[in-house]
C-alpha cells in the first residue's frame, strides 16, 4: 500500500471512531479542564448488553457500530514501566519525555507561565491528597514566576498561589513575602492582604493582622472575613498585652522584695548586710529557685525568719544546703541532724574525722575581703543560735542573704586563715 493509500486508510478509520463516539453521547470535541464543554454521557443502558471490544479488534476490521470501549481496571505492566505520561519514573533518555519537557517551555512567556500556574492549581485542587504535592506546587509556581511575564496580574495570581501554599506548609515568613511581593504590583489586592494577614496570625503578629485587614476593609467596604479577623487580632492582642503587663508588674515586684527583706533584717533583726558574694549566683541557684530573695522565709504570725544556709566542706571542694534553719535554732542542733552518732557516714572521705566532737566551724571575716588571702573566724561555741550569730559585731551577711558556714577537721583547721 503507498503512503497516499495509508494516509486514506488512516482517516478513514479516525472517521469511523468520531462516528462510533456519537453514536455513543461523546462529544468529539476536546473538552476544557474545567468541564465547561462536557457533554453530559447518555444511559448505558442501550450499549450495556453489547460486548466490549478492544482497540485492535476494531483497528482489525471489527464492525464499529456495536464498539464499547473496553476499558481496564488496571494499567498494564507497560504502562508504568515505558509510558512517559503514566511511568513511576521518569528517563530522560526517553525521547517521547524529552519532547514532553521542552513542551513545557513552548509558547510566550506569558503562556508558559500561564501552564505552569494551571498545572500547579490542577495538582492542588484534583487530587485526593494535595498536602503530599505541596513542594511539587511550590515547583509550579516557581517555575512560572522565573518567565520575563509581561502580563502583571499572571504574576499577581502566581505569587498569591505560592503565598497561599507556603502557608499551608507552615511556612509564613516566606507566604508574607510572596504577598507583600503581589501587593507592590497591585496595591489594591485583597486577596494578598488576606494572605498576609492570615500567615501574620499564624505567627501571632496581630497588629499586621489588623494593618492588612483594616487595609482590605477600605477597599471592601464590609466583609465578614476581615472584620472577623480585626476583631480576633483585637482580642488577642488585648490578651497579650495584659500578661505582658502581669508580667512586667510581677518582674517590679519581685525587685522589690529582695530590698524590703534586706531592710527587714537590717531594721527589725539588726543583720549588717555586706556587698559581697563568697559563692557565684550560678552555684546558689543549684539549690533554690528563691536566690534573689535567699530563699528566706518569715512567719507571718511570730515573726520568726528562716534561713537557706550553706555549709562549706573546703577539704572536699563540696558544700551542703539547708533551705530551712530558724534563727533560734543553735548550731550545734543542725549539726546533730547532718552528723547523727549512729547516722550515715560522711560522704566525702575522712569518714572517721567528720564527726560532731572533732569539727570546728568558721565563717569568713567580712574585714578581709580586699586581701588576697581571706581570713576565717570561728565559732567556738556550737551552741550559739543562728541569729546571735548573724549579729555579731565582725559577721557581715553576703547580698546573697545566705549564711555560708565553712565545716573543718580540728586537725586541719590551720589550713584556714584563722583570725
Amino acid at each position: 500500500m503507498s503512503e497516499q493509500e495509508q494516509a486514506v486508510a488512516s482517516s478513514t478509520t479516525e472517521s469511523q471512531v468520531v462516528q462510533s463516539s456519537e453514536k455513543n453521547g461523546l462529544s468529539s470535541s476536546s473538552t476544557s479542564s474545567s468541564g465547561e464543554n462536557a457533554t453530559e454521557p447518555k444511559s448505558s443502558s442501550t450499549t450495556s448488553e453489547k460486548k466490549g471490544m478492544t482497540y485492535q479488534e476494531l483497528m482489525n476490521g471489527t464492525d464499529d457500530d456495536d464498539w464499547v470501549p473496553n476499558v481496564p481496571k488496571e494499567l498494564p505492566e507497560w504502562c508504568s514501566k515505558d509510558h512517559p505520561l503514566l511511568s513511576n519514573s521518569v528517563d530522560m533518555n526517553n525521547p517521547i519525555t524529552e519532547a514532553l519537557a521542552h513542551m513545557k517551555y513552548e509558547g510566550t512567556p506569558d503562556e508558559i507561565a500561564t501552564n505552569f500556574k494551571n498545572q500547579g492549581n490542577s495538582l492542588l485542587k484534583e487530587t485526593k491528597t494535595p498536602e503530599k504535592y505541596y513542594k511539587d506546587v511550590i515547583q509550579y509556581y516557581s517555575e512560572g514566576l522565573e518567565q520575563p511575564i509581561t502580563d502583571m496580574r499572571l504574576k499577581v495570581d502566581l505569587l498569591n498561589n505560592r503565598s497561599h501554599v507556603l502557608s499551608l506548609m507552615g511556612n509564613y515568613g516566606r507566604a508574607i513575602e510572596d504577598a507583600k511581593a503581589a501587593l507592590k504590583i497591585d496595591k489594591k489586592n485583597t486577596k494578598s492582604m488576606f494572605r498576609i494577614a492570615k500567615a501574620a496570625m499564624a505567627l501571632k503578629k496581630h497588629k499586621t493582622v489588623i494593618k492588612y485587614a483594616e487595609k482590605a476593609l477600605k477597599i471592601e467596604k464590609t466583609h465578614p472575613l476581615f472584620e472577623d479577623m480585626i476583631k480576633k487580632a483585637e482580642e488577642e492582642l488585648k490578651k497579650e498585652q495584659e500578661k505582658k503587663a502581669k508580667e512586667l508588674e510581677k518582674k517590679k515586684q519581685q525587685q522589690q522584695i529582695p530590698q524590703q527583706i534586706k531592710d527587714f533584717l537590717i531594721l527589725r533583726k539588726g543583720i549588717s548586710v555586706g556587698n559581697y558574694t563568697e559563692l557565684e549566683t550560678e552555684h546558689i541557684n543549684t539549690y533554690t529557685n528563691k536566690a534573689s530573695t535567699g530563699g528566706i522565709q518569715v512567719d507571718n504570725a511570730t515573726g520568726e525568719v528562716f534561713f537557706s544556709v550553706i555549709f562549706v566542706y573546703d577539704e572536699f571542694s563540696q558544700t551542703d544546703f539547708v533551705s530551712e534553719f530558724s534563727e533560734h535554732q543553735t548550731l550545734k542542733d543542725q549539726l546533730d541532724l547532718m552528723f547523727p552518732p549512729n547516722g550515715p557516714t560522711f560522704p566525702y572521705g575522712c569518714e572517721k574525722d567528720y564527726v560532731l566532737s572533732n569539727l570546728c566551724v568558721f565563717f569568713l571575716d567580712p574585714t578581709s575581703l580586699k586581701e588576697a588571702n581571706s581570713r576565717y573566724i570561728e565559732i567556738k561555741n556550737l551552741n550559739t543560735s543562728l541569729i546571735k550569730i548573724l549579729t555579731r559585731k565582725d559577721y557581715l551577711l553576703p547580698s546573697s542573704l545566705m549564711p555560708v558556714l565553712h565545716i573543718v577537721r580540728k586537725n586541719h583547721a590551720l589550713e584556714l586563715n584563722i583570725k
